[in-house]
């Protein structure tokens, strides 16, 4: 049960640029931030920012109901990254995790009602792309799941309102697609609005229970990463140890 007076901190580290908001779950005030900072620097950073928005929403002494997180599809290292900074502050909190897409949420910052397809740069030529049909009253509804897929194969699956995101940006000079909104990107609001309708689902769950999507193997499960120096080999060992 939701405590009174409560507060949902969301967390989206997939998309360029991790985005902290805190929500208030009477009204819908929403304290949020961008963080920009380099790369080695930006759990610090997200630390700081965390602390700086639940402050500015009055919590503490307000509780905090759940932690949202963006679960993915995004860059390996920035989903793995949100998702343990989440889990540590539900595991310190005793609280749970709202998994979120980070796809829905850069729909949702478009702006754009009607068939909206979002797309994060996967490399490789490739995008990380989800189909969303957007109600005027902001109610939304995944139409395709998220899915490693060529650009111009998802974008033809549906008569798209709108494209957009940082995926159909880095390929927009190449596919001149009149339906590319470019500029969109990951918005406090955006992540709040996403975390707050994933709440009311009722789709918070302990933090173990939630699960990285990245839709592809990375380069060590596919045997493609080399050892850049030998494996090291404590002295404590005896030579007969495995």
């Amino acid at each position: 049960m939701t405590p009174p007076n409560a507060v949902l901190l969301a967390i989206d580290t997939c998309s360029p640029g991790a985005v902290i908001a805190a929500v208030d779950l009477d009204d819908g005030r929403i304290e949020g931030t961008v963080v920009d900072a380099p790369p080695n620097q930006t759990s610090e950073a997200m630390m700081d920012a965390t602390a700086s928005c639940l402050s500015a929403i009055g919590a503490p002494p307000r509780p905090v109901a759940a932690v949202a997180v963006a679960e993915g599809p995004g860059t390996f290292t920035g989903t793995r990254a949100g998702l343990a900074f989440a889990f540590g502050l539900c595991v310190g909190w005793d609280v749970p995790c709202v998994p979120i897409s980070p796809l829905e949420a850069l729909a949702r910052a478009s702006g754009i009602h009607g068939e909206v397809l979002a797309c994060l740069d996967a490399r490789k030529g490739e995008v990380y792309a989800a189909g969303f049909r957007v109600a005027a009253d902001g109610a939304i509804t995944a139409t395709m799941d998220a899915v490693r897929a060529p650009y111009q194969a998802v974008a033809d699956a549906r008569p798209w309102a709108a494209i957009v995101g940082p995926g159909a940006d880095a390929h927009a000079a190449d596919l001149n697609d009149a339906r590319i909104r470019r500029g969109v990107v990951t918005t406090p609001s955006a992540v709040a609005a996403a975390a707050r309708a994933a709440f009311s689902a009722s789709l918070a769950r302990p933090p173990e229970r939630v699960r990285a999507v990245y839709l592809r193997k990375s380069y060590a499960e596919l045997g493609l990463n080399r050892p850049k120096r030998p494996a090291y080999r404590s002295p404590l060992l005896d030579d007969d140890s495995a």
